[in-house]
């Protein structure tokens, strides 16, 4: 059936498969996915998973400009 659709559709669909379950995932997933993009440290939460997912996408986003310590290598 997902042959037939055209690949936006299918896009979507493959999306909405890895995140349908999101209201089961931990407090800690939840605030992971959404709050990754704050600037500062989020200090809400006591979790070093929390502040490395968020510095990783800073990094990320920063093109290696931002490394928090990181190598350049």
């Amino acid at each position: 059936m997902l042959n037939d659709c055209p690949s936006e559709q299918q896009q979507k669909i493959e999306i909405a498969v890895c995140f349908h379950d999101i209201e089961i995932w931990t407090e800690e997933i939840k605030v992971m996915i959404l709050r990754h993009h704050k600037i500062r440290k989020i200090e809400e939460y006591d979790s070093p998973l929390i502040e490395l997912f968020r510095k990783g996408d800073v990094v990320d986003f920063s093109l290696g400009l931002v490394r928090f310590g990181l190598p350049k290598e």
